[in-house]
């Protein structure tokens, strides 16, 4: 196991788990730290032979890879085993010696036993995970695996330890390796940094978060220009809705268009399907351009039918923005190359673009945003909430609170506290 200090070695040293057979991989580490990057430059080196899943639409639409569920043919329900058996097996898994797993904290143990006794049944092997590498990425402190109540609960519960990925049958037959980035690249302010890292671990909370509040509570927390991360779309969507009413102005609406088989609809679009804008609007980029990041905030100073011009919050630069196209891929089989391909199977054109004075939690997983507004709401209610939350900003000194953080808005499962113990200590 290993524990990374932020060089360039950490691509090297996941290729020589690689390269060695190491037949589960963990990369992990905390927010800000490159986790995707690194997936990124290790897909492009082994992308002939490997492919790339994620347990959500959104999930796979960020790496450019395809959801487990599709990939595999799987139900969208709790299944048994026997039922795997019954699927015609996908022609990609003949060539595949990587299967790579973005956002692995959000799998649950029965969905990776299952994804181990597919590539048993199509690989024809009862090695585990049919002899094919597998690399997951993901922290265990950010996104918790979701398990309804009711029937589908007491069946899990029967059977499995918890419902994170690492309590799993099959890593009583496979063992796993790790590597733990630990530096952050978003946050420099070392007191700042340590705070996270107890939010993240459930430390010296009571400390912790008395030092947030004294850091983060201002008599006036609606700081012009701060994004307000919320527990839930609803308290989001009221909360753009009641400041883009305040706007005087025309507005203008874009709809977004679909091409080929484009499966993500609704709250989970990457920007609305009827994007509504009025000069004057705080919006956030949603997509990588020349002139800005994913999460960068700016306000709308000009529409026409074919282009948005911005004006950047942090630093006044004027941008124009046309509508961008996302492509959702399959990965097929070249029989003359014999090498897995991934081909446009849908596409979403819109402006990428989403009104910015409020977004989930949820939502910013990933991004960086220059000054936040932390509302919670009367309490946390998921795992990870809070830290994620915080972390999406470099300095503290942007940071405001809605009200003042309690230890118990601060929620992190013992059980995966324990597991990355025992991996990387």
């Amino acid at each position: 196991m290993r524990s990374s200090d932020g060089s360039r070695e950490e691509v090297g040293y996941l290729e020589e788990l690689i390269e060695g057979g190491s037949p589960f991989i963990f990369l992990t580490g905390k927010a800000g730290t490159g986790k995707t990057t690194l997936l990124k430059k290790i897909y492009e080196k082994y992308k002939s032979t490997a492919v790339k899943i994620a347990p959500t639409g959104v999930a796979a639409l960020n790496i450019d890879g395809q959801t487990i569920h599709k990939f595999f043919k799987f139900p969208p329900r709790m299944f048994d085993v026997r039922e795997i058996a019954l699927r015609k097996p996908n022609d990609v898994i003949s060539c595949l010696t990587l299967l790579i797993i973005d956002e692995i904290s959000m799998v649950r143990a029965d969905l990776l036993d299952n994804i181990n006794e597919i590539l048993k049944i199509c690989r024809k092997t009862a090695e585990p995970f049919g002899g094919i590498q597998v690399l997951a990425v993901g922290d265990l402190f950010q996104l918790p695996p979701i398990l309804k109540d009711g029937t589908e609960a007491e069946i899990f519960n029967s059977r499995y330890k918890s419902t994170w990925f690492f309590d799993a049958h099959v890593f009583e037959q496979v063992s796993m390796s790790g590597v733990n980035l630990e530096i952050p690249f978003r946050q420099k302010d070392e007191r700042f940094v340590e705070a996270l890292d107890n939010l993240r671990l459930g430390k010296e909370l009571e400390d912790t978060v008395d030092w947030l509040n004294g850091s983060c509570l201002k008599e006036s927390f609606e700081i012009d220009s701060s994004v307000t991360l919320t527990g839930t779309n609803q308290a989001a969507d009221i909360y753009n809705q009641r400041k883009f009413d305040s706007l005087k102005g025309e507005e203008v609406i874009y709809p977004g268009k679909f091409d080929g088989k484009f499966e993500l609809a609704g709250k989970n679009l990457p920007a609305p399907q009827q994007l509504r804008l009025k000069i004057g609007a705080q919006v956030m980029v949603t997509r990588n351009q020349p002139a800005a990041a994913n999460g960068t905030i700016c306000r709308v100073v000009d529409l026409d039918a074919k282009k948005v011009q911005l004006e950047r919050i942090d630093d006044g630069n004027v941008l124009t923005l046309r509508k961008a196209k996302w492509e959702q891929v399959e990965y097929n089989l070249n029989p003359q190359k014999y090498e897995i391909e991934a081909a446009v199977s849908g596409v979403y054109t819109q402006f990428p673009l989403t009104l910015g004075w409020a977004v989930t939690i949820h939502k910013s997983q990933g991004l960086t945003i220059d000054s936040i507004l932390l509302d919670l709401g009367n309490r946390a209610f998921a795992s990870g909430q809070a830290y994620v939350g915080l972390s999406r900003c470099p300095s503290v000194s942007n940071v405001s609170l809605a009200r003042p953080l309690q230890p118990q808005d601060i929620i992190v499962d013992p059980a995966a506290i324990q597991f990355m113990s025992d991996l990387f200590e």
